[in-house]
């Protein structure tokens, strides 16, 4: 595989950011489209071998068409159970993703609003001494990663029964 390189400008010691041993792979252009693939034939295959459960909003507009009201403890829906370990797997996974957009922003707005107090607004939009590059590597590297992290928002839809 080929190595990519940083971008001209750049100052940044990969070997200081965290995960830094997956920025070759991860930036790769075959990386997206071999994590679609496999994660399209997961979910094809994961709601093929599902019994054909109705999701919440599905269940509600039938029974919306037949007149019935429907109640949350309903027992006339197909509905998946979700226990006290998934709602706690989901809570957690949302509180992580929470917590991990409050650290990046709190960092993007840190660096933007120091480089207009150092270098002046046009160097803040523009970057020309490429500071917020610098400055901003370790943080967009890592927001960038997460998003492969947010493919199991998919996985945890799909345990829960919500497709």
């Amino acid at each position: 595989m080929a190595n990519i390189q940083l971008p001209a400008g750049t100052t940044v010691n990969l070997e200081n950011v965290p995960l830094h041993q997956f920025y070759h792979i991860s930036l790769h252009p075959a990386t997206p489209v071999v994590i679609v693939a496999v994660y399209t034939l997961v979910v094809q295959i994961l709601n093929s071998t599902r019994s054909k459960k109705l999701s919440r909003i599905e269940a509600r507009r039938q029974d919306l068409k037949l007149g019935n009201v429907l109640s949350e403890n309903s027992s006339n829906t197909q509905r998946g159970q979700n226990g006290p370990w998934m709602t706690a797997i989901v809570v957690l996974h949302n509180l992580v993703l929470a917590a991990f957009s409050y650290w990046c922003a709190t960092n993007y707005t840190t660096a933007f609003f120091q480089t207009v107090r150092e270098e002046g607004m046009g160097c803040a939009y523009c970057d020309t001494n490429h500071t917020i590059w610098n400055n901003m590597f370790k943080f967009n590297y890592l927001f960038y990663l997460s998003k492969y992290y947010e493919l199991i928002d998919t996985f945890i839809i799909l345990a829960k029964g919500k497709y």
